[in-house]
């Protein structure tokens, strides 16, 4: 524990965002194949339902059972907000800057891909077909993101307040500890 919170030390928590059944199937089951020991898979079939998760709004509150998310993966096209709603919501919420997020879309068009990287996406990566190549592509995201740093965060995805004095990143502000709740656009 730290400031009486408790650290999230576990493997990688992922959040799914897909409307196609068929993709979210395909890309959970390679990704729980890959992910290592302790990990999680939650899906959400809309942006909406996916802020819903992030914010632990209704049914999501519960904690230990939908866990902060410390890699977002969303389509782009899907009703009931797209992926760019997601990414925006993100964005609109500094506390979640520490929150890799991928977004995984059939459209390779450069206008999408600019656009994604404009609202804070991480990588864009269109989705492979097939099993193998899904898993293959899921097997990569998983190995990079697995091996990347992240701030400490307590169970709900507040930034834990780290000693900066005397580093080199004292001189940048810092989210206040517990950081404010995140809200809606």
């Amino acid at each position: 524990m730290t400031n009486g919170s408790p650290l999230v030390t576990h493997g990688l928590r992922v959040l799914l965002i897909d409307n196609d059944v068929d993709d979210q199937f395909l890309s959970q089951l390679a990704l729980e194949k890959v992910l290592p020991a302790g990990s999680t898979v939650h899906a959400a079939h809309s942006g909406d339902e996916a802020i819903a998760y992030m914010i632990g709004e209704g049914k999501f509150a519960d904690r230990e059972r939908y866990p902060f998310p410390s890699l977002i993966i969303t389509d782009l096209r899907m009703p009931d907000g797209d992926g760019f709603d997601v990414l925006e919501f993100l964005q609109n919420n500094p506390a979640w800057n520490v929150v890799p997020r991928l977004m995984f879309s059939n459209s390779a068009d450069p206008d999408d891909v600019r656009t994604a990287y404009m609202l804070g996406a991480s990588a864009y990566h269109v989705k492979p077909i097939g099993r193998v190549e899904m898993e293959r592509r899921m097997r990569s995201i998983v190995e990079y993101w697995a091996g990347s740093e992240v701030p400490p965060v307590d169970r709900t995805g507040r930034v834990l307040a780290t000693n900066s004095a005397g580093r080199i990143g004292a001189r940048y502000a810092k989210p206040a500890h517990g950081g404010p709740a995140m809200e809606r656009p």
